[in-house]
C-alpha cells in the first residue's frame, strides 16, 4: 500500500509543478480550469489505458521496451530542443490562438502523463 501511495505521489508531482508553472503565469481562471481538467482527465486516464493495453503487449514488447522508452524519450528532447531554438513565427497565419492554445494544453497532458501510461502497464504482482 505503501509503495502504491509513492508511486502516485512521484507521477503526480510533475503535474503540480507544470500547473504551479501556468498558475505563476498569470492566465485567467478560465484557463485554469481548462488546465485542470485536462491534467486531471490524463493523470486519471493514463493508468487506466495503460492497463487495458499492457496485457496485450506485455509479450510483443516485452524485450524490447527499453529501446522504445529511449527512443521515446530523446524524439520528446530533440522535439523540445528544436522548438526552442526555433525562431518565432511572427505574422504567421494558421488556426486561431484558442485552438492553439487548447492543442498545447492537450499535449501537454498527455507529455505529463506518459509515465502513468507506464505504470499502468505494470502488472499487479510484478515488483
Amino acid at each position: 500500500m505503501l509503495a502504491l501511495v509513492l508511486v502516485a505521489l512521484s507521477l503526480g508531482l510533475s503535474n503540480f509543478a507544470a500547473a504551479i508553472g501556468i498558475g505563476v503565469a498569470g492566465v485567467d481562471a478560465r484557463t485554469r480550469v481548462r488546465v485542470g481538467v485536462v491534467f486531471g482527465i490524463f493523470e486519471a486516464g493514463m493508468p487506466i489505458l495503460g492497463l487495458a493495453l499492457g496485457h496485450g503487449l506485455a509479450s510483443a514488447l516485452g524485450h524490447a521496451a527499453r529501446w522504445v522508452g529511449a527512443g521515446l524519450l530523446i524524439a520528446t528532447g530533440g522535439y523540445g530542443l528544436i522548438q526552442a531554438l526555433r525562431p518565432g513565427a511572427a505574422g504567421a497565419s494558421g488556426p486561431p490562438a484558442d485552438q492553439q492554445q487548447l492543442g498545447r494544453l492537450l499535449i501537454t497532458g498527455i507529455a505529463l502523463s506518459i509515465d502513468n501510461l507506464a505504470v499502468g502497464f505494470a502488472r499487479p504482482g510484478a515488483a
